[in-house]
């Protein structure tokens, strides 16, 4: 199994964030980058409350645009532990990306 894939199982509960951690893991695999999975899955955890937060009851955010986004988390995760000093993505920072990344991807955060 591909690394870190046995954590997948940690976020079926939310389908997009299970999907998006795999297309991301599937990358580093893809791209040779060895990450201790419980870095990843700890940086994925932080993103689902960063985004439950960001969105109102009821009005969760489309499917894709988390799978995207928690895509990106992974990678983020991983070259940070990599190729920086391995502190792991905070709070705030996963929120100040969420922003970005709504404004980034406009259309796909609404449709």
């Amino acid at each position: 199994m591909p690394n870190g894939f046995s954590d997948f199982d940690r976020f079926v509960e939310w389908p997009a964030v299970a999907s998006g951690y795999r297309r991301g893991m599937s990358y580093l695999d893809e791209y040779g980058l060895d990450t201790p999975p419980d870095r990843v899955a700890s940086a994925v955890e932080v993103a689902m409350g960063v985004i439950r937060e960001s969105f109102p009851e009821g009005s969760p955010p489309p499917d894709r645009a988390v799978d995207l986004f928690i895509a990106n988390v992974v990678m983020a995760a991983a070259c940070r532990f990599t190729f920086d000093d391995g502190a792991a993505l905070d709070q705030k920072e996963v929120a100040e990306s969420l922003t970005f990344f709504k404004g980034f991807f406009n259309s796909g955060w609404h449709y």
